[in-house]
């Protein structure tokens, strides 16, 4: 699916869109082309994730904690919702909540894995599930030069999977320029929002 009309989701109220998608997708290179479209928009918060992992130049925009630290950062209540995946720690900022729960938009890259346990913390949660063509998917996983082919073909075969979830989703699909990508989501995440101011110059 590619829009929300037939979604139960109260779309004038915040809500928390998570951006996931395989490896390869483009998630990091959406996030940021959609912070500098979106930059002077108040509505909009970009959501930094706190990972137990060091960053690089190779990894998200994150905020590293060691394992000790996330936890004790758990129990002064800094997250919102924290999960495990990949023998990692991840946590989103309990500000992020807050946001939403005022009215706001919160954009963040999210985890496929998690869906469960973000969507029982946050009150409106929209999935964007980014896909890319095979072809296209491979080649970007080639020339990261990262992994073994054998690595790459199993990738492959994830993103093929169907994302299975109740949340409403919204099919992106990411093969071309990130423009393209990038133009239809910013439609979808504000085109609700100028129906109120124009009913009110009506």
């Amino acid at each position: 699916m590619s829009s929300f009309a037939s979604q139960s989701i109260d779309t004038g109220a915040g809500r928390l869109v998570l951006i996931v998608g395989p490896s390869g997708s483009g998630k990091d290179t959406l996030i940021s082309w959609l912070q500098q479209r979106l930059r002077s928009n108040p509505e909009v918060l970009f959501v930094k994730r706190t990972v137990t992992r060091k960053a690089d130049a190779t990894s998200e925009d994150h905020d590293s904690l060691s394992e000790q630290d996330f936890f004790e950062a758990e129990d002064r209540s800094v997250f919102s919702v924290t999960w495990s995946a990949h023998g990692l720690r991840y946590g989103l900022p309990a500000s992020s909540l807050r946001h939403v729960n005022c009215g706001g938009i919160a954009i963040a890259n999210g985890s496929r894995r998690a869906l469960a346990e973000i969507s029982a913390v946050y009150p409106n949660v929209v999935v964007v599930n980014l896909t890319v063509q095979p072809q296209v998917l491979r080649q970007r996983l080639l020339d990261r030069g990262r992994e073994t082919p054998e690595r790459i073909e199993q990738r492959l075969n994830d993103a093929g999977l169907p994302l299975i979830t109740s949340l409403p989703v919204f099919e992106l699909d990411n093969s071309g320029p990130i423009e393209s990508a990038g133009e239809k989501l910013v439609e979808m995440l504000l085109q609700d929002r100028a129906a109120p101011e124009r009913a009110s110059n009506s």
